[in-house]
């Protein structure tokens, strides 16, 4: 079994991701032992997760993965990065016409210097509705697609790898109150399981999705199951994609492994290497 663990800022955490960047002595101390790890270990190479990254360390970040790859191809191991979704060149404030700009959160990913540099990139393509927006699909079908279709753009197909969600997400609105939460399958299980709970599909994002009254609480669930995964593993195919890489282990249900098993042998096999949201 070939284990790359992740790497990641605790908590996304800004400053910590900035510390590192900002510091030669720093930057080197870390690669230094990841290749420590990595060979007491035998790991197979190691992901990097850094997220929240200053915008203006974008340089920083692409130099940071480029030592870090150096290191590890030189032991004769792997390096791969997990990348926001972008959907254009835009950065935060230019303000382009006609061209939506990229969020902060996105913003620092260099999509062809980091490809030149890793021997693959897991496009983190969850979290199309979140806990701060409306209800709304994890990984809408078109949203994926457009995100693929920006990616392939600025670097070749093979070097993606789709990340796709096995968790759901609920949004409960009590009179002008909303709050949400993520869920795993067993969660979502106990709400289909609720006498009159209908299951909807939504055509455009290719999604399933409910809705159930609580009492003064109205419960809103977007989720994936077997169908919705499988239109977006179908794109593995459709962009030349390298393979697939889910986050996160334990939330799916056991629909999901049979799925895994039919598509590995269609498309791709999936990625022992972990992403995240």
């Amino acid at each position: 079994l070939a284990v790359m663990p992740l790497l990641y800022n605790r908590g996304f955490d800004r400053a910590t991701v900035t510390r590192l960047l900002r510091s030669t002595a720093a930057q080197h101390r870390a690669v230094s032992y990841m290749g420590f790890l990595a060979k007491r270990n035998n790991f197979a190479g190691f992901q990097i997760d850094f997220e929240n990254i200053d915008p203006s360390d974008h340089w920083r970040y692409s130099s940071f993965v480029r030592l870090a790859a150096e290191r590890m191809h030189r032991d004769g191991r792997l390096l791969s990065v997990a990348i926001v979704p972008r959907f254009s060149d835009a950065q935060p404030g230019d303000g382009r016409s006609g061209e939506p700009s990229t969020g902060e959160w996105s913003a620092a990913y260099d999509y062809p210097a980091l490809a030149a540099a890793t021997d693959f990139l897991t496009l983190m393509t969850y979290d199309h509705s979140n806990r701060t927006s409306p209800a709304g699909p994890i990984a809408g079908y078109e949203w994926v697609e457009k995100a693929l279709n920006y990616a392939v753009s600025k670097a070749p197909a093979h070097k993606f790898m789709l990340g796709i969600p096995l968790y759901g997400r609920e949004w409960v609105q009590t009179n002008n109150k909303v709050t949400s939460r993520s869920m795993a399958a067993q969660d979502i299980q106990s709400i289909l399981s609720l006498p009159g709970v209908e299951v909807s599909w939504d055509d455009k994002w290719r999604s399933p999705w409910l809705e159930v009254r609580d009492g003064d609480a109205v419960r809103t669930v977007w989720y994936e199951n077997a169908r919705s995964w499988a239109e977006k593993l179908a794109l593995i195919r459709k962009f030349g994609l390298c393979g697939f890489g889910a986050w996160r282990l334990g939330f799916e249900g056991p629909e999901y492994w049979g799925l895994v098993q039919v598509k590995s042998e269609e498309t791709a096999k999936p990625s022992s290497a972990p992403t995240v949201p």
